[in-house]
């Protein structure tokens, strides 16, 4: 995760100010120091909430803009695309807030099966995007693994009358050589790939039954 402000930064200011009090006596900054302290931590509050999604309190697309340019030096990551399949159904015949509680239930899913190996976004309406740290195959197969088992378990503990799942596409990119727009282009595709899997075998009509 990228720290909208390092918190060591904050407190420079006053670090600052007490330095030219003890360098130059009868000189008083140190107030001054906390104030610009107080503002930055402010500002810096407030850049996170513009990154927040308000209903799950992921990060929004908005953060992946963030992750373009500082995660350049980061060398080789994964991106996955994930969408909820049937989700517009499950509005539709359930109403807005059942499908609202279908999101937290996805999200907090996918979150748990991340853990600390990445980060989990929400890109838009019911896709996320995962960025996880891995430059193998093997792991990010193992990650959708664990999220897909996860919500096998959610699905069996709530007993709704619909089932979540999920349509993920996936690629691992070396940072130096794409832009996020050619990264989400790419794992859109793939995702979308998996979803027509998905449909093949399942009616769009009846998914909720």
């Amino acid at each position: 995760m990228i720290p909208f402000f390092p918190a060591f930064q904050i407190f420079i200011p006053v670090f600052i100010g007490l330095l030219i009090e003890i360098t130059i006596p009868g000189v008083s900054v140190v107030w001054a120091g906390c104030a610009v302290s107080v503002t930055l931590m402010i500002m810096a509050l407030q850049n996170e909430n513009i990154c927040r999604d308000k209903l799950t309190g992921l990060f929004n697309r908005y953060y992946l803009e963030r992750i373009n340019v500082e995660y350049e030096d980061k060398g080789v990551l994964c991106f996955m695309m994930i969408d909820i399949n049937g989700f517009k159904q499950i509005n539709d015949k359930f109403g807005h807030s059942e499908g609202d509680r279908g999101l937290l239930f996805v999200s907090d899913c996918v979150t748990r099966s991340v853990g600390d190996k990445g980060s989990v976004i929400r890109y838009a309406g019911d896709e996320f995007v995962v960025l996880l740290n891995t430059k193998d195959y093997r792991e990010a197969d193992e990650c959708i693994d664990r999220i897909n088992e996860n919500l096998a378990e959610v699905n069996q503990q709530l007993k709704k009358d619909y089932a979540l799942s999920l349509s993920i596409g996936y690629e691992i990119f070396d940072m130096k050589l794409i832009k996020m727009e050619e990264i989400l282009e790419v794992i859109d595709k793939k995702m979308y790939q998996e979803k027509k899997k998905y449909y093949s075998s399942h009616d769009r009509r009846t998914i909720t039954e």
